[in-house]
């Protein structure tokens, strides 16, 4: 499978996510982001979502942000959804970020400490 395939999955696992936990209605109410924002997903509530998808099933230490945007994101508490194992059996983590958490060692790399990761929620 290839990132778009996994990147593609992941988004509708996490609609199908948003709309059980209620905090959509529906599909309609999420909206794909502009190109450049740093986020993926605008919700009606004015919430929005980075989503970070991945076929393995360790969270692995940090999380890959693309963009000087993204970071910006992250660094302004903006929330990441990561998605493990999004073929087999979805796991997901839902980050919320802050300054703290960007590693200055490597570009666009923020480190999130174990104990801020959060439990699992099965998809």
């Amino acid at each position: 499978m290839s990132n778009s395939d996994t990147e593609k999955k992941a988004f509708e696992l996490v609609k199908k996510f948003l709309i059980a936990t209620k905090r959509v209605k529906n599909e309609s109410e999420i909206t794909r982001a502009k190109k450049g924002s740093g986020y993926d997903f605008d919700l009606a509530d004015g919430s929005k979502i980075e989503i970070k998808a991945s076929k393995q099933s360790k969270f692995n230490f940090g999380l890959r942000l693309n963009s000087k945007e993204e970071i910006n994101f992250f660094v302004k508490g903006g929330e990441v959804f990561r998605v493990l194992d999004v073929f087999k059996e979805p796991k997901l983590y839902i980050v919320k970020g802050g300054e703290n958490y960007i590693s200055r060692k490597k570009w666009a790399t923020c480190s999130v400490p174990l104990d801020q990761q959060g439990d699992s929620i099965d998809l």
